[in-house]
């Protein structure tokens, strides 16, 4: 990859000062550079990823994106780490609202765990994960708190519980119940990121899909 985009680019003035994923300051050139702490990297799995990269999808992202920098990145079968870093870095300098392009970019490069940390730290997230031990056979449901979404899942009548121990919702894995949290969680938190088993996305406002 040519760096030549990168470094001509007015917004390279702007340093990343906190971690993408917890938002501590960030004290040494590493880490200002990549625009995470080294903790933060190891914790998030940020030395390798977790996937094959899809550089379709990436230069999808990538073809919305404006610069120098974004068009240094455009050519498939790049580092997928070179490109993360870069996606990662614009994360960190930009406000939380303008990371959803750059969590996408870390997905679909197959830094999943990355991907979820920084739209984590950017806020406004639903995260629906399987459960595991006594929990198998169940999904897990953390939200930011909303009486809202409280009402609204009770009122689908899906059996769905709140764990004091998970800090979470649980419900049953099946199709009933997946269809009716999505409801839920679609009236209470349209337009928030999704994190699931599915992928990164983001509540719509009006949209079908399987969690």
């Amino acid at each position: 990859m040519s760096n030549s985009g990168y470094e001509g680019a007015a917004s390279t003035v702007l340093i990343a000062q906190f971690c993408a994923c917890c938002g501590r300051a960030l004290r040494d050139a590493v880490s200002v550079e990549r625009g995470v702490g080294p903790d933060c990297a190891a914790k998030y799995g940020y030395a390798e990823a977790q996937g094959e990269a899809n550089w379709s999808e990436v230069n999808k992202v990538l073809a919305g994106l404006q610069g120098p920098a974004f068009s240094a990145l455009m050519a498939p079968g790049e580092n997928a780490h070179k490109v993360a870093n870069v996606a990662v870095h614009y994360a960190a300098c930009v406000s939380a609202p303008e990371r959803e392009p750059f969590i996408a970019v870390l997905a679909h490069l197959g830094y999943v765990k990355l991907a979820g940390a920084v739209a984590k730290a950017a806020g406004e997230v639903v995260e629906v994960c399987v459960g595991e031990g006594r929990l198998a056979q169940k999904l897990v449901v953390k939200t930011p708190f909303s009486m809202l979404f409280n009402v609204v899942l009770k009122g689908q009548r899906i059996g769905a519980y709140f764990d004091r121990g998970e800090k979470a919702w649980v419900v049953t894995a099946g199709d009933r119940e997946r269809k009716g949290l999505y409801a839920a969680l679609k009236h209470a938190f349209a337009g928030r990121v999704l994190i699931s088993a599915k992928g990164i996305s983001r509540l719509p406002a009006r949209a079908e899909v399987t969690l």
